[in-house]
């Protein structure tokens, strides 16, 4: 039984060995040396002789002279949503319609026949059909061919769900079309493909194909597909949401797949059928992998890139790309990253508030806790230890306790700040601006009404029987804020800050929004589109809800809706934040920003909050959760500072770090750089830090099969202070 162990075992490790085990990285951002073309990369396009890198504001054409790859052209946009190759052009969808690039003559053509506003939310929303001459376009959960000889558009007669459909090209030059019902061949003519009667896929927002063509790839569950036989030659249910791309390491025959934690690397890439798992890349693996905790964040299609010239694997991510090698990279693609004009000096933060005066005295190391664990002066004196000296407490609502954890806020709050006082810890309370009080309200508000004319709720049933409505609030709704949200909160906090010894108040932007199916989405309830319509000077308009977006778009009025709106809310913000301010003029408003972006300047709400909570001469801080498994990097930390200063908003990134999947001492380094650039950083989270739990494993969240890290409670107890 003992040598049967072993055997499996040596297996499993020589298979796990068998993966290319990546010894070097670099990082190729628009702090780099030939620049990305914007922060997040929509498609990496690999062909003859060279690759073109689209990103959100352009498209850069690589040419490969020499084994290296040098910049040849590049086109700038206002806004990209994908492109694709399809002979000597490239073809993309655009702010500004659909753009065609001849990279051979360098002309450019452009139709505005589709409204880039109303783009489906798919992953994938083109793909050359170059048997055809035609591009396909995912638009209005439809499916449209665009001929760029003719620059014409035509509807194919198929529903896209959204976020539930894809396209791909194939090597023949015909595509792949599957919509969660159907699957297609395309060249110029529907061409319905057998589908086994038990297939089915929870999502599909990337399809992937093999080297020869022979194979189409669907991702959530993992499955190979054989065009020629009609049959599913291979399914691996354990894999699923591989969302953003495949690449194949023809040198090594493997299969790599960007799912939703790591890339999973795959044996026998020309075979599916003897497909076997060898290798996972990790965000938090020895490569010092560029990425947020995911190995490629809601990157759009073609996020995965292998050059077998220079042997390299790229992924994308929101954030860039990483260049993975056997040898350091020098295939020119990305260059120096001169990160130290980023050092930021503390003393030099202006601002008149109590917060603002805390991260003058020092860099703030901050603990995230939250009501619902108790946190008693052991725990404080723990976090002490190690160098924290801010608490970022995490109460919801001011009226949360009254149902669920129980108890009353605002003793819990007057005794936490009476122990953070005691050991010289700033205070700072974190709530969510909608969440709790839309499910406890008695108090009746305007429904958020989505683009398909839908009421934005919660997708799960509350947790507590109490909880009596799931549907958010409309954005604009002032007596909401006033009677439950912000304002009221903002008020109540208040009038405890003296005696809790309270700097600062913060609106987390991803809780409470993260778990409905609003998506940063405007709202077009009756009140907010006719006021709209009375603003710009359309007059009122009897649109029904489902058609509004596309009303505006046809417009041309998406884009000044969406800015009206961020104005309006703008106001409500400010009010609620003056209202604070006459009560307690020493506390700070603040924003937390979820982890599901990377350039947080561009989303309306955000803008909205900080522009709102902003008064001249005292920067917003601004606390980012996506930079939890990050090492340093500009375009997550300081470079945001520089691109809201450049649209009037002063702030202040502090970054979160992690320490439950990140190891004690790498933890440690990461902090000490994250306080070179930055006014500081957050733990999250710390709330168990009891000197009796020490030896107990410390949580690990993102791992499904363990949920436990490899160290203990007390391993990150004991972090060296990154002060001294």
């Amino acid at each position: 039984m003992r040598k049967l162990f072993f055997t499996i075992f040596l297996v499993i490790f020589v298979s796990a060995a068998a993966a290319a085990e990546w010894k070097n990285a670099s990082y190729w951002s628009t702090d780099s040396e030939n620049p990305l073309p914007g922060t997040m990369v929509r498609r990496m396009i690999r062909f003859q002789g060279g690759l073109a890198v689209v990103g959100e504001r352009g498209i850069c054409l690589y040419r490969l002279e020499n084994g290296k790859y040098s910049l040849d052209d590049r086109k700038d946009f206002q806004t990209v949503c994908d492109a694709v190759k399809m002979g000597d052009e490239i073809i993309a969808v655009t702010s500004d319609g659909l753009q065609v690039w001849n990279i051979a003559t360098g002309s450019l053509r452009s139709s505005c026949e589709i409204s880039p506003e109303c783009i489906s939310c798919n992953h994938t929303n083109l793909a050359a059909v170059p048997k055809a001459g035609k591009v396909l376009l995912a638009a209005y959960n439809t499916l449209y061919a665009f001929d760029p000889a003719k620059m014409e558009v035509r509807q194919v007669k198929i529903k896209m769900p959204d976020s539930g459909s894809a396209v791909t090209e194939l090597p023949d030059g015909t595509a792949a079309i599957y919509n969660m019902k159907m699957l297609y061949r395309y060249d110029g003519e529907l061409h319905e493909l057998p589908l086994p009667t038990d297939f089915k896929q929870k999502k599909t927002c990337h399809l992937g194909v093999s080297q020869d063509g022979k194979y189409l790839y669907f991702g959530d569950p993992l499955a190979a597909y054989d065009l020629s036989g009609g049959k599913v030659v291979q399914s691996i249910p354990e894999i699923g949401t591989v969302r953003w791309g495949y690449a194949t390491d023809t040198r090594r025959n493997e299969l790599n797949l960007a799912a939703w934690r790591r890339i999973i690397v795959l044996a026998n890439a020309d075979n599916p059928a003897k497909w076997r798992e060898i290798g996972r890349l990790g965000s938090t693996d020895a490569a010092p992998i560029y990425t947020h905790r995911d190995v490629a964040p809601a990157s759009c299609s073609g996020s995965l890139c292998y050059l077998p010239e220079s042997d390299e694997m790229l992924f994308a991510s929101r954030t860039g790309v990483t260049i993975l090698g056997m040898k350091p990279h020098a295939g020119n693609l990305c260059g120096e990253l001169k990160w130290e004009r980023y050092v930021r000096d503390n003393d030099e933060i202006a601002g008149d508030t109590a917060l603002h005066q805390a991260l003058r005295r020092r860099k703030m190391i901050a603990a995230w806790v939250t009501t619902s664990h108790a946190v008693n002066a052991d725990a404080l004196a723990n976090m002490k230890k190690s160098g924290i000296n801010a608490v970022i407490h995490m109460v919801f609502q001011i009226d949360h306790g009254r149902f669920y954890p129980p108890h009353d806020v605002r003793q819990t709050i007057l005794n936490t700040g009476k122990l953070c006082a005691e050991k010289d810890m700033t205070y700072i309370l974190c709530i969510t601006p909608y969440n709790i009080s839309v499910n406890n309200s008695k108090q009746t508000f305007r429904r958020m009404i989505l683009p398909d004319g839908t009421v934005a709720k919660y997708r799960s049933e509350p947790r507590n029987p109490q909880y009596t409505v799931t549907e958010f609030p409309c954005w604009l709704d002032r007596e909401y804020s006033e009677k439950a949200g912000m304002r009221f909160n903002m008020v109540e906090f208040a009038k405890l800050a003296k005696e809790a010894g309270i700097v600062g108040v913060i609106f987390e932007l991803g809780d409470g929004t993260t778990p409905t199916n609003i998506h940063g989405r405007n709202c077009l309830c009756d009140h907010c589109f006719q006021s709209y319509l009375a603003s710009a000077g359309l007059g009122k308009e009897d649109v029904p809800a489902n058609q509004r977006a596309k009303f505006l778009g046809k417009q041309k009025k998406y884009p000044d809706f969406v800015h009206w709106q961020q104005e309006e809310l703008a106001k409500i913000c400010a009010e609620a934040n003056a209202a604070m301010r006459e009560i307690a003029p020493e506390v700070c408003a603040c924003v937390m920003l979820p982890e599901t972006a990377s350039d947080y300047t561009k989303d309306w709400r955000f803008t909205a909050f900080i522009k709102g909570f902003q008064r001249k001469g005292n920067p917003v801080p601004v606390f980012s959760e996506q930079t939890y498994a990050l090492p340093y990097m500009p375009e997550l930390c300081s470079k945001l500072d520089d691109k809201w200063a450049s649209n009037g908003l002063e702030t202040l990134l502090i970054p979160g770090q992690t320490n439950y999947w990140i190891p004690p001492a790498e933890l440690a380094k990461r902090v000490r750089t994250y306080l070179k650039y930055t006014p500081g950083v957050y733990y999250y989270h710390n709330y168990q830090w009891y000197t009796e739990r020490r030896g107990e494993p410390f949580y690990n969240p993102m791992d499904r099969m363990f949920h436990k890290g490899g160290y203990t409670l007390g391993d990150y107890m004991d972090l060296p202070n990154p002060l001294k």
